[in-house]
């Protein structure tokens, strides 16, 4: 489509990552892409609904597109350099999901223990994200969607989360 003069691609991303039905809006002329939700600078993103494994093929999609200037769902624009943090924690998510489910922990459990393991400190206020994910992330592990069709028996239900993200 064009805006004015400029030409203007709105793309499905391809995969389900924030949402099933994410899209960007790419300037192929300025080198902008604007990611909505799926790029956050100085946070993280809610996968919940969505896919934690699709949100990595949709990081890798994103940089592909060579963008100059990536336009975030929030934070100020950036450039590719963001989606590493982003990376680093996705890939963190997923590996608690999968340790916390090989030894039958709680979902709120496995993100206590590997934040302090990785040194890191949760983001402020998005501890609720790292219970998501970690939930999203165990689904993933028992749908076989994961690391070549490892699977288990837990069906995502039984989470006992409040409305604040505080578990049982």
């Amino acid at each position: 489509m064009w805006l004015e003069d400029r030409p203007v691609r709105l793309e499905h991303i391809g995969v389900s990552a924030h949402t099933d039905s994410d899209v960007v809006v790419w300037l192929p002329d300025r080198g902008v892409l604007f990611t909505g939700d799926l790029v956050f600078n100085g946070g993280t993103p809610m996968l919940v609904s969505g896919s934690v494994t699709g949100y990595l093929q949709a990081l890798e999609r994103i940089e592909a597109f060579g963008a100059q200037v990536l336009v975030p769902g929030h934070g100020e624009p950036c450039d590719a350099r963001v989606l590493d943090p982003l990376r680093r924690y996705t890939r963190f998510v997923l590996a608690a999901a999968k340790q916390g489910h090989a030894a039958e922990l709680s979902p709120l459990q496995p993100i206590s223990r590997t934040w302090a393991l990785a040194g890191e400190v949760p983001p402020r206020g998005r501890s609720h994200h790292c219970v998501g994910h970690d939930a999203r992330g165990r689904t993933q592990v028992n749908a076989g969607q994961m690391h070549g069709g490892e699977g288990g028996g837990w069906d995502g239900r039984g989470l006992g989360l409040s409305a604040s993200g505080v578990g049982r």
